[in-house]
């Protein structure tokens, strides 16, 4: 499983950053910075699934975000150059996202076509 910003290994992201929260009894992870990203650009939609997301959710981020600024815990993305695979990850999302492309096997199938 990645961050659906980063593409990020979610193993890899480091303890202070690492955000999930429960819809429909599926665990939906992050890290935060990408989740926060989401929030602003997205107007709160799950990328996953497309659902909005509730405001509890947002707040318990904000909290973190908060507390991680305020302990000189939080740092920024590095703005870095996307490789290939992940340009064709992203275009792979959009495509899928745009013909909202909705199952209970979609995350299945959409790591599958990544892995490919």
């Amino acid at each position: 499983d990645t961050d659906f910003y980063t593409f990020q290994s979610l193993d890899n992201i480091h303890y202070n950053y690492f955000f999930s929260f429960e819809e429909k009894s599926h665990i939906y992870s992050f890290d935060i910075r990408s989740f926060i990203l989401l929030i602003h650009k997205f107007k709160s939609t799950n990328p996953y699934t497309r659902n909005i997301i509730s405001q509890d959710i947002i707040n318990n981020s904000y909290t973190i975000i908060t507390y991680l600024k305020n302990n000189n815990l939080y740092q920024d993305f590095k703005e870095d150059t996307l490789t290939i695979e992940q340009e064709n990850t992203q275009f792979i999302i959009k495509i899928f996202q745009k013909e909202k492309y909705e199952k209970e096997n979609y995350y299945r199938e959409l790591e599958k076509m990544i892995k490919q």
